[in-house]
């Protein structure tokens, strides 16, 4: 029973491997980890979001709500990257996959 489990684990994954959903979601995420400016709006968002949480310990409301509208506008234009647009569609296309195998998984 074990070596039928893990023979198929193995088929699966080699099948997902090749399977578009992946292949796209791969490619864009590479992508996305070779482009700079990519990479400095998400350096820049991840340090907002820590000067907020810093701001809020430190009850500085006024320039924790200035700090949280900032951010805001930048992680519309993040988001707004058609990289990123496509990178979340294939990352939606991905885990529906996903959770289709899952379900057949469960049926046996």
């Amino acid at each position: 029973m074990e070596n039928n489990i893990r023979d198929l684990s193995l088929k699966i994954r080699s099948l997902l491997q090749d399977a578009p959903e992946v292949v796209e979601y791969n490619r864009l995420a590479e992508a996305i980890k070779k482009n700079p400016s990519i990479q400095q709006q998400e350096e820049s968002l991840k340090k907002m979001q820590q000067d907020m949480v810093n701001l809020l310990d430190s009850n500085k409301l006024d320039e924790y709500n200035l700090l949280v509208a900032q951010y805001k506008i930048s992680k519309e234009n993040y988001d707004k990257n058609p990289l990123i647009v496509n990178y979340m569609i294939a990352k939606e296309d991905l885990n529906n996959l996903i959770l289709e195998i899952q379900n057949i998984i469960k049926q046996y």
